[in-house]
Formats: structure tokens, C-alpha cells, sequence
């Protein structure tokens, strides 16, 4: 995935999580402040923070060990610094995981 696909793809996903969030928050897409690599990074002022995305190289699907064809959404991984509080590190795996079901 090149550059500008990534970085229209992290701003949608970003606008999709800002959208389900409570409180609702508008996304400035104008507010990439650096790419480095598979990352990009944004930047807001109110509230303060910012954080970094990227998507995986490579992904493979397997039911029952085996690989399978699987219809989903985009794969990223965030890390997000807000003022007075500690990092946090996030994933969206391109579709809903099941409630209550331990992870293999």
C-alpha cells in the first residue's frame, strides 16, 4: 500500500472511529504532521494530542488452520498520546470480533 492510500485510508478509519465516539469529534484531515515509514502521524490541538497508524505488510486468514477467504475492512494499529494520560495502544481488525470469546 503506498503512502497516499494510507493516508486517505487512516483518515477514514480515523473519521469512522471519531464518528462512533462519544463524544462525537470532527476529524481535520489536513492534520498529518509526518510520515515515517508504514506510519503516519496526526496531530490535534482541541483536545491536545496526537497519534500514529499503520497498516500490516502482509495478512493471511485461516479457518481451522487452513487459509480462507474472508470479506473485511481495513487492518490498522494506533498509538495515541492525549495530555495527562499515558499512551495507549489500539487495533481495529477490519471487522467485529465476537463478545466473551477468548483470543487464540
Amino acid at each position: 500500500m503506498n503512502i497516499p492510500s494510507l493516508r486517505t485510508a487512516a483518515a477514514v478509519t480515523l473519521i469512522a472511529i471519531a464518528a462512533t465516539s462519544a463524544p462525537v469529534l470532527a476529524q481535520d484531515l489536513t492534520n498529518v504532521v509526518a510520515t515515517e515509514g508504514d506510519w503516519t502521524v496526526f496531530a490535534a490541538n482541541s483536545p491536545k494530542e496526537c497519534w500514529a497508524v499503520s497498516a500490516p505488510k502482509s495478512s493471511q486468514n485461516t479457518k481451522d488452520g487452513k487459509p480462507a477467504q474472508v470479506n473485511r475492512g481495513d487492518i490498522r494499529l494506533y498509538v495515541s498520546y492525549r495530555g495527562g494520560s499515558a499512551g495507549e495502544v489500539s487495533f481495529s481488525g477490519g471487522y467485529p470480533f465476537a463478545p466473551d470469546r477468548p483470543s487464540k
